[in-house]
C-alpha cells in the first residue's frame, strides 16, 4: 500500500476498503505490525475491520501489515508509517485523559514543552523511560487531587524534568496534590525548580493529601529544597522514599520532625548548599500512633530552635 507520513499521537487511519474477492466471497481482515520503534507501545484498533486505526506513541518507523482471507486463500499488502520527530507543547488543564507520553524526539531534545503552568485533573499519565519534560519559565506542573503521575524511567532511560535554562529556580517544581498510589517519580532527573513559595518552594514539593513513591531519582539545581513536605503548613502527605540523591540544591529536604521517619539512609543528601534536613526552625508534635525510627543520614537533622514534643515511641538509629 501507499507510505504515510504522520506526527506523534496523531491518529493514522489504515485504509484496506478497496480490497476485495472477484467470486464475491466474505473478506476477512486483519491488521497488524510487522515493526515499529523499539519504545513504541502503540497498539492498532480495529484490526479486524477494513478500515483500521492506530495511534503513534514515539517517532521512527512502523511498519504495519494487511491479511485478508476467504476460505480458499490468503493476501498479505503492507505500508510503512514514518512518524517525524516533534516535540509537544502542553499548558493549561489536561482534564479526563488516560495517556502515554512517549519518546516524540531523538535523544537530548525535549519531547514535551511546558509553556504554561500545566494540571492534571480527573487526568492519569504514564511517562515512559528516556523521555525529556522542559518547562519554561516561572511554570509548574500540578497533579490535582483526583489525578496521578506515573513516571517510572530506568537505570539506562532515566525520566528528565528539566528548566528550559539550567538555572536554579527557573521554574517552579511538581507539586503532588493528588492521594493515588500510582505517583511515582522512580528513575527520574528533577532539575532547575524552586521557583514557588511556602510549601510550593521545591523542585518537588507536596499539598495536603499528597502521595508519592520517590526512587532512585535526582533532585538537582533547586533555588530552594530539593524536596519540600510541605514545610508552611505541615499538611498530611505519604512519602516513600529510596536511594535519591540531591545536587546543588539551597537545602535537599525541607520538613517537620513528624516526617523525619520517612527518610531512608541510603539516600545522598550531602552536596548542597545546606547540608542538612532542614526544619526552617518550625516545630512539630511527633505522633502516629506507632512506633517509629529515624534513620542515620549522611547529614543531620537541624532542629534549630524549634521544640519536638514525642507522642509515641521513638527510635534513634545508631549514629
Amino acid at each position: 500500500g501507499q507510505d504515510i507520513s504522520a506526527l506523534v499521537r496523531d491518529e493514522v487511519f489504515l485504509d484496506g476498503s478497496d480490497t476485495e474477492d472477484l467470486d464475491g466471497n466474505p473478506i476477512s481482515y486483519e491488521w497488524s505490525f510487522i515493526s515499529r520503534p523499539p519504545q513504541s507501545q502503540a497498539e492498532i484498533t480495529l484490526a479486524d475491520r477494513p478500515v483500521a486505526r492506530f495511534m503513534p506513541d514515539t517517532w521512527g518507523e512502523y511498519v504495519v501489515q494487511l491479511t485478508a482471507s476467504t476460505d480458499f486463500e490468503t493476501k498479505t499488502a503492507g505500508a510503512v508509517v514514518m512518524v517525524d520527530p516533534q516535540s509537544i507543547f502542553l499548558s493549561g488543564v489536561i482534564n479526563s485523559a488516560d495517556e502515554e507520553w512517549g519518546k516524540t524526539t531523538p535523544d537530548d531534545m525535549p519531547d514535551y514543552i511546558v509553556t504554561g503552568s500545566l494540571s492534571l485533573r480527573n487526568s492519569n499519565i504514564k511517562i515512559l523511560p528516556g523521555v525529556i519534560i522542559e518547562i519554561r519559565e516561572g511554570n509548574w506542573i500540578l497533579v490535582e487531587s483526583n489525578s496521578s503521575l506515573d513516571a517510572e524511567g530506568t537505570d539506562e532511560e532515566m525520566i528528565v524534568f528539566r528548566g528550559a535554562e539550567p538555572l536554579p529556580g527557573y521554574w517552579d517544581g511538581i507539586r503532588i496534590a493528588s492521594g493515588s498510589g500510582n505517583n511515582k517519580l522512580i528513575y527520574t532527573h528533577v532539575r532547575d525548580g524552586g521557583g514557588g513559595t511556602n510549601n510550593d518552594a521545591g523542585n518537588v514539593s507536596f499539598r495536603a493529601g499528597g502521595r508519592l513513591h520517590l526512587e532512585n531519582s535526582i533532585i538537582e539545581n533547586s533555588s530552594a529544597m530539593g524536596l519540600n513536605l510541605g514545610i508552611a503548613t505541615n499538611p498530611e502527605l505519604n512519602l516513600t522514599h529510596i536511594n535519591n540523591v540531591y545536587i546543588n540544591n539551597q537545602s535537599p529536604v525541607a520538613c517537620r520532625a513528624n516526617y523525619f521517619h520517612m527518610l531512608d539512609g541510603a539516600s545522598d543528601y550531602s552536596q548542597n548548599q545546606r547540608a542538612y534536613i532542614d526544619t526552617q526552625g518550625r516545630s512539630s508534635i511527633v505522633n502516629n500512633g506507632t512506633e517509629i525510627s529515624w534513620e542515620k543520614l549522611n547529614v543531620p537533622y537541624f532542629i534549630g530552635n524549634a521544640f519536638i514534643r514525642t507522642q509515641t515511641h521513638l527510635v534513634l538509629e545508631p549514629g
